[in-house]
This record gives structure tokens, C-alpha cells and sequence, in this order.
């Protein structure tokens, strides 16, 4: 697969502290195009892409589904490329992914995440949660950002404006109903370093949107226990990664652990009472 058949999409909402790194790690890579989806930044972050070099378009603030839409429809090569506005690409990691989502037969490929050199507590954290759940190369029901799409998939599917913050697990489960074959490929991808408090606070606030989202959504359809097992999920899996850490002898993750699902269940409850109104 050559880059030049690839358009990396990146979409930014204040994301002028990492958006620069990521633009330039993206660039060295020569894609065919660099798109930027901006949600309606109050920082410089659309300046910064601009400056790069960058197509810049808007999504009117209507939510990263919307922005995922807009990319798609603005790319013009074979592949489409998501990153996120954090990530930092290795050297030859374009050309690496696509190899590696051909060899596996996946139509929709994400790399293995990893903190670039781990500094702070916070770094430190997210490295291990990374590390310990989603980083196990094999076929997957939902990927997140990056991921390479062949661009014939949306032939068929399409981003949901109405999933809102759930874009990924909706677009997973549309990729599934429609016979294609996505997961996580042995290719490294960097989040950014020099992570604080508020850095987790936001990441996984964005994660409590997505499952308000999701909630809300299929609910009407879900049995009782399936409701719980949602609503459980963020605890669950906040348990075993305790008992994880306990087993690393890394007792020290697990306030960043409860933090940051406390986090993600507030920003769940929060966004509830606002799509109520």
C-alpha cells in the first residue's frame, strides 16, 4: 500500500497543546492529503493546522460523529486514516498498518497504543490501561482511534451523527452487520507524553459522553440484564484492572484507575440530564 493512496483525517477540538506533534509526526509519513475536521476550537488549534499545511474544514461543533462524516466525505484517496489530535506516528507506521490490516483481512485496522515515554503518574496510568486491555492483536467487535479503513466500507456505512460521542462502537457494529472484518494489528502507535490530572479528566470524560451515548440509544432495545452489563461495564472493568495491578505488583495504578472512572461515570450521569433537556 503506498501512502499516497491514503487521506489521514484528524479531528480537533482545543487540541492546540498535542495537534502540532501530531500534524508534523504525520506529515513526515507523506500521506496523500492531511484533512483536519475542526469542532469549533476556542484555541488555536485550527491556526496550527493551517500552518501545516493542512486542509481544514468544520463540522459546525456537531460532535466527532459528524467530524468522522465530514472526513470521509472530503477524502479523496483509496484509504482512509483516523488519528487522533494526541497521537504520535513512528516512522513507517503508515505503510506498516496497511501491510499488517492485509495480512490479517481486516477491511478496518488499529495499531497497538502506547504512552511515548511514560513521564508523570498520569502517563504512567494510561500506559498501563493500555497496555493491560486493548493492546492484544486479533479480530475486535469495536476499535478506536487510529484506525486505517479501506475506503470502500462506506459504500456501505456511514458515521451516525446520532451516536454522537459512540462513533466508534456504532461504526464497529455497522462494520459487523455488513460482513466486514476490523481489530487491532502488532503495529506501535504513540499517545503523547507530559500527561496531568485534567489531561485523564478529559479523555475520559469524552469516554462517559460515549457511553451516555451508546446507552441511550439502544436502550429500548436491550433486556434488563443488558442494560446492567452497559451500565456495569466502566466498574467491571475497573476491578479486573485493580486485581491486574495487583498481580504487576503496581498497586500504585489504582487511584488512577478509580479516578478515572469516577470520571467517566460522572460525565455519563452529566450528559444524561443534558440530552433530557
Amino acid at each position: 500500500m503506498s501512502n499516497n493512496n491514503v487521506s489521514v483525517v484528524v479531528c480537533v477540538r482545543n487540541s492546540e497543546g498535542t495537534i502540532g506533534r501530531c500534524l508534523d509526526s504525520i506529515l513526515s509519513e507523506n500521506p496523500g492529503e492531511l484533512i483536519v475536521v475542526d469542532g469549533n476550537s476556542l484555541d488555536n488549534s485550527k491556526e496550527v493546522a493551517l500552518k501545516k499545511g493542512a486542509i481544514v474544514i468544520q463540522d459546525g461543533g456537531k460532535g466527532i460523529a459528524q467530524a468522522r462524516h465530514l472526513g470521509v466525505m472530503k477524502s479523496t484517496k483509496k484509504y482512509i486514516l483516523f488519528v487522533g489530535p494526541d497521537n504520535i506516528l513512528p516512522y513507517n507506521f503508515i505503510k506498516s498498518l496497511g501491510e499488517e490490516m492485509e495480512k490479517w483481512g481486516f477491511q478496518a485496522a488499529a495499531p497497538q497504543t502506547r504512552v511515548l515515554e511514560p513521564r508523570t503518574y498520569w502517563d504512567r496510568g494510561l500506559d498501563f490501561r493500555l497496555m493491560s486491555i486493548v493492546n492484544t492483536p486479533g479480530p475486535r467487535n469495536v476499535i478506536g482511534t487510529p484506525t486505517l479503513y479501506d475506503g470502500n466500507v462506506f459504500d456501505k456505512v456511514k458515521y451516525n451523527e446520532k451516536a454522537g460521542a459512540c462513533d466508534d462502537t456504532d461504526m464497529g457494529m455497522q462494520l459487523l452487520k455488513n460482513g466486514f472484518k476490523l481489530g487491532i494489528v502488532p503495529v506501535i502507535v504513540y499517545d503523547v507524553n507530559g500527561l496531568s490530572w485534567e489531561n485523564i479528566w478529559d479523555k475520559f470524560y469524552l469516554y462517559g459522553t460515549g457511553d451516555a451515548d451508546f446507552y441511550r440509544l439502544h436502550r429500548q432495545n436491550w433486556s434488563l440484564m443488558r442494560k446492567l452489563k452497559s451500565i456495569s461495564h466502566p466498574f467491571r472493568q475497573t476491578i479486573y484492572l485493580s486485581i491486574y495491578a495487583l498481580f504487576k505488583l503496581k498497586p500504585l495504578v489504582i487511584p488512577w484507575l478509580v479516578f478515572a472512572m469516577f470520571t467517566r461515570y460522572y460525565s455519563w450521569i452529566k450528559t444524561s440530564n443534558i440530552r433530557k433537556d
